[in-house]
């Protein structure tokens, strides 16, 4: 059985990969400002020719 830490780290992905889930014509929002995921904006800006 996996701790829960060993299991945590399996799931991690970066910002790139998670974004690779996003498909074209998808609604996507999250939080701005100090909670803001700047990652996840510049990982989706990175794919602006993919996504409309």
């Amino acid at each position: 059985m996996l701790s829960y830490q060993q299991e945590y780290q399996q799931k991690l992905v970066t910002a790139a990969q998670a974004v690779q889930v996003v498909k074209s014509g998808d609604w996507v929002e999250h939080a701005f400002g100090v909670c803001g995921a700047n990652e996840l904006d510049q990982a989706l800006a990175q794919r602006v020719d993919e996504l409309y």
